[in-house]
């Protein structure tokens, strides 16, 4: 389970009726699932930092080898923007509404967007 955000199914209605991105929560899922591994938990099991990220007013979304998405990210301390970066193993080109995604494809990592 991830801590990125809360239900996938509730954020599916959020992208589509806000920034009309037609996204699936297969594909959330999976994007919050790989990315809250780069959490560090405290020694209650905790986590240290909280992110949120939800999607920038206006998301710059590319296909391709490596696809991405930009996001706006909020922590306790800042908000910067970094852009969610996807690749297959298999050289699948994997968009945000596929509903069949293969979790062991398909890797996710954010990353400073281009100047």
């Amino acid at each position: 389970m991830g801590i990125l955000i809360g239900e996938a199914a509730d954020w599916v209605v959020f992208f589509n009726s806000v920034f009309k991105l037609d996204i699936s929560a297969q594909f959330l899922d999976c994007m919050n699932v790989q990315l809250s591994k780069n959490f560090i938990y405290d020694d209650k099991g905790l986590y240290k930092q909280r992110l949120l990220w939800p999607f920038r007013w206006d998301p710059e979304l590319k296909y391709g080898v490596t696809s991405s998405i930009s996001v706006r990210v909020f922590t306790e301390r800042e908000i910067f923007d970094r852009k969610i970066a996807w690749r297959s193993k298999s050289g699948r080109i994997y968009q945000i509404g596929d509903e069949d995604i293969d979790y062991d494809d398909v890797a996710f990592w954010l990353m400073k967007p281009e100047a």
